[in-house]
């Protein structure tokens, strides 16, 4: 897991960089949103689930921002790691337990083998 500070990623600052530019007429949301395509570009379809983004603040450069934001922090394995129960609150040194608090499966998450 990724300790670091989120400021002290070079996609933190690309994307801090970029929320300077939303501040342009261009790109405010009335406009965004007339964009062709911008619903197909900015949601995600699948057979039982629907996420619409496309009426959010966000261009490509933003999704590829974020997306190498996440690989850089490892927010995938540490969302494993949440999601099983592991110790990633390290001001605490304990589990996160806001996913048990919302998972509806009848799957076990243990902490520290209990």
């Amino acid at each position: 897991m990724n300790t670091k500070k989120l400021t002290s990623f070079k996609s933190y600052d690309k994307l801090n960089m970029l929320s300077q530019e939303f501040n342009q007429d261009s790109l405010h949301l009335k406009n965004l949103i007339c964009e062709k395509n911008r619903l197909e570009q900015f949601s995600i379809k699948l057979s039982d689930f629907f996420f619409d983004y496309s009426r959010q603040r966000v261009n490509s450069e933003t999704i590829n921002i974020l997306l190498s934001l996440a690989k850089e922090t490892d927010a995938k394995e540490t969302f494993c790691k949440m999601t099983s129960g592991s110790k990633i609150n390290i001001t605490e040194n304990r589990a996160a337990l806001h996913t048990a608090t919302r998972d509806f499966s009848k799957k076990t998450i243990m902490i520290d083998d209990q």
